[in-house]
């Protein structure tokens, strides 16, 4: 069975929720800040911006998964039965569960969702000019401040991660893939092996660890890949603007 998009979409970032054995569960904002508190301790120079950082992250993460942990978004084409040469650092396990649908985007060449640059998903198109200026001068200050912070993460290798198809990246007859899972939308590319694509599988997971109930794996891969300072980085623009966002915690 084949999905496609409706024709107006210029570009397919396809949300869907798979079916699994092990359940899965919605996350309050107030759940996944405390977990994130516990895991993220800043250095002593930047402790005054951990509130800030936790809205950030949490407003971040709710925009793009819905604090779902079943989460998963296929961008470009995918089928359940890939070249044999896609492996990566894990071994495929022959018996894991596969996609069993094809999924496309309409404009395959445009690269603009790739490397976390799904424009699909903003929602801050109608930012007035001087609030996108003081958007930019606060994300300035505050990745000023946090650069005080050990950042070992390698942009550039995600970036390849991305765009790498199989081991030898030649020789594959597989169209460009990513997908993002669970909670935290870690990438099929760098995070975990989902056996449908070329993966650096820095976790050492599979990608259906971080779609079931239980994010202590995903929140373990987040924190201690420093993904999330990469991701403070990206965050959606209108999550600088929110007030009063845990008011209901406790």
């Amino acid at each position: 069975m084949r999905l496609t998009p409706s024709p107006p979409l210029l570009l397919l970032a396809l949300a869907i929720l798979l079916p699994r054995e092990s359940s899965s569960r919605l996350f309050s904002r107030c759940e996944l800040r405390d977990k994130l508190r516990v895991k993220i301790v800043l250095s002593e120079e930047t402790r005054n911006l951990t509130e800030k950082v936790l809205t950030l992250l949490v407003c971040h993460l709710e925009k793009m998964s819905h604090l779902n942990t079943s989460m998963v978004r296929i961008i470009g084409e995918r089928t359940a039965t890939p070249p044999d040469n896609i492996a990566g650092p894990m071994t495929p396990d022959p018996t894991a569960p596969g996609l069993n649908v094809t999924f496309s985007m309409s404009d395959p060449d445009d690269t603009s969702i790739q490397h976390g640059e799904d424009t699909s998903w903003e929602e801050d198109e109608d930012a007035s000019g001087k609030d996108e200026e003081d958007i930019f001068v606060a994300k300035r200050m505050l990745m000023e401040s946090l650069n005080k912070e050990e950042n070992d993460f390698d942009e550039e290798e995600l970036r390849n991660a991305d765009d790498k198809l199989s081991e030898d990246n030649v020789n594959v007859n597989l169209k460009w893939s990513l997908g993002y899972h669970g909670l935290f939308q870690l990438s099929d590319s760098y995070f975990c092996h989902s056996f449908t694509r070329w993966s650096q599988n820095v976790c050492n997971s599979t990608c259906s660890d971080f779609t079931d109930d239980d994010i202590t794996d995903d929140l373990e891969c987040f924190v201690k890949s420093l993904y999330w300072l990469y991701v403070l980085r990206t965050v959606k623009h209108e999550c600088f603007q929110v007030t009063n966002f845990f008011e209901q915690c406790n």
